[in-house]
Parts: C-alpha cells; structure tokens; sequence
C-alpha cells in the first residue's frame, strides 16, 4: 500500500487488524464514525503488516479470520495461499469456525495430477505450519467454484458461506468422520465430491 501519509498514524493491533488515526476519518454512509479505540485509532477491519522499511502491507480482511472451538483465530487467506502452491490444486477454501479443526474445500488445476499425489504434497505442507492451523480433511470437488452457484462475486471474491452451505452435506460427514477417527497431520481425510 505505501507508507502511512503525514499527519496521518497507522499500526496493526494485537489481532493483526490496521489501525488509523488522523484527520483523513471519514463517517460512514449512515453519517456515523466507524468504530474508534481509546486512542483515537480507527477499525478498519483490514489485516496488514509492516516492512523493515516502513511499508504497509494488507494481508486480508478480519471477517476473513475464524475461531475454532478451542478459541485459537486463524487467517484464512494467508493460509489457503500457503496450501493452494501445491502443484494441482487451483482453488481452495479453508472452513472451521466453531469448529476443532479445519477441512479444505478445493478444485483441481488439471486432471493429470492425481489426488493422491496432491494429498501426499498437502501432507508436506501441513507440517509447515503450527498445530491448530493443519488441516484435518480436504474435500475435492469436481467443478471449481462459481458465481452462477452463487459461491463467487462478479468480480471473482470466493463467497465463503455460501460455499459452506453448497457442501454443507459433505462437510458434515467429513467432520463426523473426524471425529470419529481423529485427527491426524500425517494423514489427511481426503474426499472427492
């Protein structure tokens, strides 16, 4: 994004969010400020980083950001970045609000690669990161996500709830099966729908 404009005081809060302050406040449509801390920092409820150099980084959004059931909070899009580098794998949604743990929803990029072959690379990746945010379970579907489904806007933001909710059926068995078998890193329960 840049850096933070004179006059103008930007920082990320303990939960990642960016935080500014200055006289560039703007109300909302209602005529109302959006929601200010005690020191004058406006929510922005956009996720970012800073750079050694003073640079700004958006990392995503907190809406994009769910808390399982033992209360740790995951980022999802930096997360379904790390997992979607795997060679086969084109679109992916990670789910798990509420939940003990997360199950990807994801498409194929081609038809070459095997499931197996990309199950046994997202094995690889989940030990890269830390304990609560490995996957349990992957679900293959066999078309990507869609606007006409109603699962992507126009301009090609993925719709997670109505993802959810389009394999609400399928997610519920995985989870069952879980819960039943456990979790375990080093082998994902992988489906294709």
């Amino acid at each position: 994004v840049g850096k933070p404009l004179a006059g103008q005081a930007v920082r990320i809060g303990d939960n990642g969010e960016v935080l500014v302050r200055g006289p560039g406040l703007c109300q909302t449509q209602s005529g109302e400020l959006p929601p200010i801390d005690a020191d004058g920092f406006m929510s922005t409820k956009d996720l970012g980083r800073f750079d050694e150099e003073g640079f700004l980084y958006l990392t995503g959004r907190i809406s994009d950001v769910i808390k399982t059931s033992n209360g740790r909070r995951i980022a999802l899009p930096k997360l379904e970045m790390h997992f979607r580098d795997v060679p086969g794998v084109d679109q992916m949604v990670i789910v798990g609000h509420g939940r003990s743990c997360l199950v990807a929803l994801a498409s194929r990029s081609d038809t070459t690669t095997t499931i197996h072959d990309i199950a046994q690379q997202l094995v690889k990746k989940n030990w890269q990161v830390s304990p609560p945010e490995r996957l349990a379970g992957i679900l293959f579907l066999s078309e990507g996500f869609s606007i006409k489904r109603g699962e992507m806007t126009g301009n090609l933001k993925l719709r997670r709830m109505d993802i959810e909710r389009n394999n609400a059926d399928a997610l519920k068995s995985m989870y069952e099966d879980i819960q039943q078998k456990g979790s375990d890193p080093e082998h994902l329960l992988v489906r294709e729908i």
